[in-house]
């Protein structure tokens, strides 16, 4: 029964991708109210996409290859188990974090600096959970996130990272793309989220979607 619920058969695509935009766009939504809190400036979203790609549609989705990229890697567990990575440009990252200190009246140096990786954590863990807590309420079941083991490498070696982590071959992954905009500054923050789903939750997934 589980081979029929897999990602390769696509009569189930979708479905399985409109039940992922909603959840996405829940996710986003709190993500972006979160964000807004945090650094007390006016957020918004626009309404997340979600793709099936290859590996190297996932490295060419996020730009030059060689462009310096923020992962945060989380694990999620419970009903679901997954793994939540977060890439987001270096430049758009460190005007985050630089507003998030601004707020607090901290001075900006580096995102290697101590005071600077805390705020990072603190960032990326609040954009992951808002997505794990939105698939968690959508199946009615808690789920638990870990917090983020953040790296600043090429998207392609963090992907690879991911991946090694738990000894899967993705052949394809599952990509939410959200972008968001701190108004005053009048830039998009983009972010891409990747899943990465075990044989059982992706089978519970799907299997929800022909509910």
């Amino acid at each position: 029964m589980a081979d029929s619920y897999s990602i390769n058969n696509r009569h189930h695509l979708p479905k399985f991708i409109d039940m992922l935009k909603e959840v996405a766009n829940i996710g986003a939504g709190n993500a972006a109210t979160a964000l807004s809190t945090l650094l007390d400036k006016k957020v918004n979203m626009r309404v997340p996409s979600v793709h099936i790609y290859t590996y190297q549609e996932v490295v060419e989705a996020n730009g030059n290859d060689e462009n310096v990229t923020v992962g945060g890697l989380s694990q999620v567990s419970g009903s679901l188990s997954s793994q939540l990575l977060l890439l987001m440009s270096y430049q758009n990252v460190e005007r985050w974090i630089a507003n998030l200190l601004q707020s607090q009246n901290e001075m900006f140096s580096s995102l290697y600096d101590h005071m600077e990786q805390s705020a990072l954590a603190e960032l990326m863990n609040m954009l992951t959970g808002a997505y794990a807590s939105a698939l968690g309420d959508f199946f009615e079941e808690p789920l638990f996130c870990s917090l983020p083991a953040i790296s600043i490498d090429m998207s392609a070696a963090l992907i690879s990272d991911a991946c090694i982590t738990q000894s899967y071959d993705y052949d394809e992954l599952l990509v939410i793309q959200t972008s968001m905009e701190i108004v005053e500054e009048s830039k998009e923050e983009l972010c891409h989220l990747l899943i990465f789903l075990d044989n059982h939750s992706l089978s519970e997934i799907l299997k929800k979607c022909d509910g």
